[in-house]
């Protein structure tokens, strides 16, 4: 792991709690509304820290984002009644960057 980033277990925290401080943003793309069911109204913020919390440690990955290679991304798969969700997020400072996918 690199310096600075950290385990699921201290992310999955900061996620949450970013949630639940609305310190959440989403990267500035022309189809991202459509597609992130967090900004576009599809899902809540609440539901989404639902989500993170099922999440365990055997449902996630995580990678370096593209263009900021410093900064850690991490890739959720968690399931909700046999439907899979896709959330991908990154922590800058003290907020949470999160999209939300079916």
């Amino acid at each position: 792991m690199k310096p600075g980033w950290c385990g699921w277990k201290e992310a999955k925290s900061r996620i949450i709690e970013a949630l639940t401080s609305d310190n959440i943003a989403h990267e500035q793309r022309p189809d991202q509304m459509r597609k992130n069911l967090l900004f576009s109204g599809g899902v809540n913020v609440a539901f989404v820290g639902y989500l993170v919390g099922l999440t365990t440690g055997n449902m996630v990955t995580f990678e370096a984002h593209d263009l900021m290679p410093d900064v850690q991304v991490w890739i959720l798969r968690p399931m909700l009644q046999s439907e899979k969700w896709y959330l991908k997020c990154y922590i800058k400072s003290d907020v949470v960057f999160i999209s939300v996918h079916r």
